[in-house]
């Protein structure tokens, strides 16, 4: 009886981890990602995501505008940033969509600060 020839199991086990690592490398350096988690952000909604991230970054503004002292608010990032908020949900941020802390859509708040 002859032994059939065949490649080991690790080896083809191997092979198969190889290809999917290449197959994440090029999705990588080819700019992929931001297409899939592009679309997967707009199939979970993202303008709740998008507010949500931008009450923390207002909420780390107004800690910072509170610090510099009443004379100094107004230059403060609370009152001078924007942060973008795709309202529309089409994955592009227009001029329209970008609100400062205070505005309603971010809805804000930070005690003390006075932005005049």
């Amino acid at each position: 009886m002859k032994r059939a020839q065949g490649l080991p199991l690790t080896t083809i086990v191997i092979a198969v981890i190889s290809f999917v690592v290449l197959f994440i490398v090029i999705i990588f350096f080819t700019g992929g990602f931001g297409k899939i988690f592009g679309q997967a952000k707009a199939a979970i909604g993202s303008v709740e995501a998008d507010v949500s991230a931008a009450q923390t970054k207002c909420s780390q503004w107004c800690l910072q505008a509170q610090n510099l002292g009443s004379t100094n608010h107004a230059k403060s990032s609370w009152c001078t940033k924007t942060q973008p908020i795709d309202n529309s949900g089409d994955g592009i941020i227009g001029t329209d969509e970008k609100y400062k802390c205070a505005d309603t859509t971010i809805n804000a708040v930070c005690p003390g600060v006075t932005c005049t």
